[in-house]
C-alpha cells in the first residue's frame, strides 16, 4: 500500500483514559444518558462531552482525543460490559473487566437492562421461529428466577 493510502491511527485509549472518561461520563450521566427532554438542550449535552474531552486529554500521554472519539468508546466499553452480562445468561458470575464496577454504576441496575435486551431476543425468537410463544414466555420466567 502507498503511503498516500495508509490511514492514520491513534495510539489505543490507555487505562487512565478510559479511568477518566467512565468517571466523567459517571459525573455528567445526567445529562450525557438523557434524551434530550424535560429541557435539556443540544448544547448542554455537547457542552457535557466537551468537559469530558478535556477530561480525557488531560489523562492521555499519546493522543488527543475529540468528542467523536470519546463517544465511540464510550459506546464500545458500554457494549462490552453488556455482552459479557448476556454471556453469563444475565445471573451467572461476570468477567472480571477492570471497568464493569464503573459502567454499571453509569447505566444502572444490570437486572433492567439485561431484561430489557433478553425480552427483545425472545420477541425475535417468537416471530422467526415455529416455537409456541407460551413456551418462550415459560423459558424467560424461569431464566429471571433467582435460586
Amino acid at each position: 500500500m502507498t503511503d498516500s493510502k495508509k490511514r492514520d491511527c491513534k495510539a489505543n485509549f490507555s487505562d487512565a483514559e478510559i479511568r477518566s472518561l467512565l468517571k466523567t461520563v459517571l459525573g455528567e450521566s445526567n445529562v450525557i444518558q438523557s434524551k434530550l427532554q424535560c429541557g435539556l438542550t443540544l448544547r448542554r449535552k455537547n457542552e457535557a462531552w466537551g468537559r469530558l474531552v478535556t477530561a480525557v486529554n488531560a489523562a492521555s500521554i499519546a493522543a488527543m482525543r475529540s468528542v467523536d472519539d470519546c463517544r465511540r468508546k464510550w459506546k464500545d466499553v458500554k457494549a462490552a460490559v453488556l455482552k459479557e452480562q448476556l454471556e453469563t445468561g444475565g445471573g451467572g458470575p461476570l468477567k472480571e473487566s477492570p471497568y464493569n464496577d464503573l459502567v454499571w454504576q453509569i447505566i444502572g441496575d444490570r437486572s433492567d437492562v439485561v431484561s430489557g435486551i433478553l425480552f427483545v431476543i425472545f420477541h425475535i425468537i417468537i416471530t422467526l421461529s415455529s416455537v409456541p410463544e407460551d413456551d418462550i414466555c415459560i423459558i424467560f420466567v424461569l431464566s429471571h428466577c433467582h435460586v
